[in-house]
């Protein structure tokens, strides 16, 4: 006889973030959480996914604008 257990799948946690534009600076914020780090992921199509910058400690990623469009999404690591 077998048994399994029940294995929670989880995936990504992205985090909602507000973004300020001025000139060519784009600011990413969002509020962090005791102890932890974030991952910002850029994106021209919003299918390819680029990791940008890693290990911050949060509450903000910024970055000069390229022409063009950008997306960005923030994970938690």
């Amino acid at each position: 006889t077998m048994t399994a257990a029940a294995v929670p799948v989880t995936g990504p946690k992205y985090l909602p973030v507000d973004i300020i534009k001025s000139g060519t600076l784009v600011t990413l914020s969002w509020t962090p959480e005791f102890n932890t780090t974030y991952k910002v992921w850029a994106s021209g199509n919003l299918v390819d996914w680029s990791t940008v910058d890693t290990g911050l400690p949060g509450p903000t990623y910024e970055e000069q604008l390229l022409p063009g469009r950008r997306f960005f999404r923030v994970e938690q690591e």
